[in-house]
Formats: structure tokens, C-alpha cells, sequence
């Protein structure tokens, strides 16, 4: 057990190191560790069922290399994974590399932390760069949730090539690229029920094909630069009961196609609607304006314009006859304008 240190760091690893496979049980707790030019503030490596938690890390620095800088780390050690081990509580400050960062990690959970002014010089390009990242290989089993990420310098959540994460109910808040990045081949992943206001790029950022059964659903994400969610991966992904607004962009981007979105609401963004080439994709319930999305209409000589801004070129109107009278025709709509109207028309002019 370390508990209650103050630690002023000037070189070295770190402030807190347990370098040696197969440590157990290990309790951290209470300490503060701060303006530090080492590599993290808080370290372990290969070490399980343990905790780290109610800690205040702050001012580690990247020195010469872009894989430095971390505020808490847990790390795998000659081909040993960390497994069952809690971070939770800690406040994580001005860091140069990641607030947190999990790499080769099994059944872990990170909750209830506060990460601010992270990421501030490493980049996002090798490895993920944010308030909290997980990086495989080998991690699954990981939980994300309750926590607060503020302003960091690359992404608020970064989840690259990890299984089986879910990354659910925290609040991200004015990450300078994206609120959450699913990056590398990071299969069944479940992002919901987040908040994620004013992301400098994406709210969410679903980056690389050949990822299986992710899951987007129940997040609020406001205020984002460009698009609110923009799927790149993931085909059969699913996309459900998101609130998508304030935008500077389309709420959604697809890159890619085969994927369920449905029952989102998406208004309010610059451009109306989702962007991009969603063929074979399952689209229903969506809300993308205050116009109408359903009603009914009679037919003057055979035909009528609808006039609602909740149209998109490539929605499928389903049409039925709400009356009987007249001589029945065949009805279909047609001149679909995104935003503006349609035109439905009947083979009868009665």
C-alpha cells in the first residue's frame, strides 16, 4: 500500500513505479504527484486486482520522446497483461501525454476520474493521445464511465485496437480534435449515455473499417466543428437514440455503409441531415428538423407537393391510401429535394 505521499519529481521514471511482473493487490491511494519531467506520474507494470485511486497527478512532461508524459499508466510487462485492476478518483492535470493511459489491459475499470489540460504536446498519430486512452494489444474487458474530461489537448476518450469496451456516461467537454476516438480495430465497443460538448473536429469518430458490432447510442453531443458522429468503420454498426445538435457540419458522416441509425434526433446543425453514401444502410425514426415527418394529403388530379424541411434526397417515403373513394391507382413519391419537398402522384387523376 502507498498512500498519502507528496511526491516532487525532477527525473527519473516516475513518481510511483512498480516495475516487476505479477504485482498483486496493490493499494495507491492519497497521493499527490506532481511537476514531474519524467515519463508518468503513477505507473504499474503487468500488476492486477489492484487500485489507484483518490490520487492528484499533475505537470508530467514528455521530454524528448512523443511516448511520455502520462499522468497514471498501467502497462503490460514482457508480454504480461494488467487484469482486474480499478483507477477511479484521481485527478489527472496538465499533462503532456494522456490523462490516463491503459495499454494490454484486462477487466479494467477507469471511473469517476477528472482529467483536464492533458495531451498537451503528444500527438494522435501512433499512439491514441487523450484525457483517458486504451491501447491494445490484447485489452478487452474495459469499462469507461462517470468521468469527467476537460479541454484536453488531442482527444477527450481514445479506445485503439481493444475488445469488449464500454465506454458509457461520461461528460467531455472542449477536446481540441475529438470527443471520443474508436481507433484501430476495437471490436464490440459500446459508447453511450455520454455527454460531449464542443469537440474540435468530431463528437465521435469512428475511424478504421473491420470492426465488429459497435454500438453509439443514448449520447448527447453538441457544438462539435465539423460532424457530430462520423462512421469510417464499423460496418453493421449501430447508431440509436443520439441527441446530435448545434453543429457546424451535417450531424453524421458515412463513410462507409451497412449500418442500423435510427431514432436520432439531429437538429439545429449547419447542414441538415446525414452526409455521405448510406445505400444499404437502415435508416428510420430520424429527426432532422422541426418539419413534418409524417401526415396526410389529398391528391388534386392525381398528384401533390409536401413541403417539409425534414425531407432528405434519400429517405424512402412510405405511402397508403388513408380514404376510400375515387378509382384507385398506384401512388409513389418522387423529386425527393433535401430540406424542401417531394412530389407524390397517382396512376388515377381521381
Amino acid at each position: 500500500r502507498v498512500k498519502d505521499c507528496g511526491a516532487g519529481i525532477a527525473s527519473g521514471y516516475g513518481g510511483i513505479t512498480f516495475y516487476v511482473s505479477a504485482n498483486t493487490f496493490l493499494h495507491i491511494t492519497g497521493n499527490r504527484v506532481e511537476s514531474s519531467v519524467a515519463l508518468f506520474g503513477i505507473a504499474c507494470f503487468a500488476t492486477s486486482f489492484s487500485e489507484i485511486t483518490g490520487n492528484t497527478v499533475s505537470g508530467m512532461k514528455t521530454g524528448t520522446g512523443d511516448n511520455n508524459g502520462y499522468g497514471i499508466m498501467l502497462y503490460d510487462n514482457a508480454g504480461s497483461i494488467t487484469n482486474q485492476n480499478v483507477v477511479s478518483n484521481n485527478v489527472v492535470a496538465s499533462t503532456e501525454g494522456s490523462g490516463i493511459y491503459v495499454v494490454s489491459a484486462a477487466n479494467t475499470t477507469i471511473t469517476g476520474n477528472i482529467c483536464k489540460f492533458n495531451s498537451l504536446v503528444q500527438t494522435d498519430v501512433t499512439l491514441p493521445s487523450a484525457g483517458i486512452s486504451v491501447n491494445g494489444p490484447n485489452s478487452s474487458g474495459i469499462t469507461i464511465s462517470g468521468n469527467t474530461v476537460k479541454s484536453s489537448g488531442q482527444n477527450g476518450i481514445s479506445i485503439s485496437a481493444s475488445d469488449i469496451v464500454a465506454c458509457t456516461g461520461n461528460s467531455i467537454s472542449n477536446s481540441a480534435q475529438h470527443g471520443i476516438h474508436l481507433r484501430g480495430a476495437s471490436n464490440y465497443a459500446t459508447v453511450s449515455g455520454n455527454t460531449i460538448l464542443s469537440s474540435g473536429v468530431y463528437g465521435v469518430y469512428d475511424d478504421v473499417a473491420a470492426k465488429l458490432a459497435t454500438v453509439i447510442n443514448g449520447n448527447s453531443i453538441y457544438g462539435s466543428v465539423s460532424y457530430g458522429v462520423i462512421l469510417n468503420g464499423s460496418a453493421g454498426a449501430c447508431v440509436s437514440g443520439n441527441s446530435i445538435t448545434g453543429g457546424s457540419s451535417a450531424a453524421m458522416q458515412v463513410v462507409n455503409d451497412n449500418y442500423s441509425i435510427t431514432d436520432n434526433v439531429m437538429t439545429g446543425n449547419a447542414t441538415v441531415g446525414i452526409s455521405g453514401t448510406y445505400v444499404t444502410s437502415i435508416r428510420r425514426g430520424n429527426k432532422f428538423t422541426s418539419g413534418a415527418s409524417q401526415g396526410q394529403v389529398t391528391l388534386v388530379g392525381g398528384g401533390a407537393t409536401i413541403s417539409t424541411t425534414e425531407i432528405q434526397a434519400a429517405d424512402i417515403v412510405i405511402l397508403s391510401r388513408g380514404a376510400i373513394g375515387g378509382t384507385m391507382g398506384v401512388i409513389a413519391a418522387r423529386a425527393l429535394t433535401t430540406g424542401v419537398s417531394f412530389l407524390i402522384d397517382s396512376t388515377s387523376g381521381t
